[in-house]
């Protein structure tokens, strides 16, 4: 009987290095995938707030000037919006400007950097916010 169990005492042996180095890889995935997401989170948040910027700053041209163009307003919104980092046209930033049934809202899109999500999604991840304009100083989120 010693014989058997010291023979299965031998086979056994590097099961727990093996063991010990899946449950690291998964550990250091999922690390991976959790900082992405708050990345995201984060990005995400961050765009929010340049479409809130850039919806006050439309709010207040109308404001001062009703019969305002639409290509005034646009600029007016990219150049709010890049004092927040979102420049329009780099780093594949898209500020734009709807006027829909009499509504103006704002939408800024940015691809976001992830790294470790490439894994699951190998395409980019596009982060998207949007704004409404209402006339007065004030701007919500959609």
């Amino acid at each position: 009987m010693k014989k058997t169990q010291a023979h299965r005492w031998r086979r056994q042996r590097g099961s727990a290095l093996l063991l010990t180095l899946l449950l690291t890889l998964a550990g250091a995935a999922l690390l991976g995938l959790t900082v992405d997401a708050t990345s995201l989170l984060w990005a995400r948040s961050n765009a929010q707030t340049t479409a809130d910027l850039a919806a006050a700053a439309v709010a207040l041209e109308l404001e001062r000037s009703p019969a305002a163009n639409l290509e005034f307003l646009s600029e007016s919104a990219r150049a709010s919006a890049a004092l927040n980092g979102y420049r329009h046209g780099s780093d594949s930033v898209t500020i734009q400007l709807e006027r829909q049934d009499g509504k103006t809202s704002i939408l800024v899109e940015r691809d976001a950097g992830v790294f470790f999500m490439r894994m699951v999604r190998p395409h980019p991840v596009a982060i998207r916010a949007r704004a409404a304009v209402h006339t007065g100083i004030r701007a919500e989120g959609l």
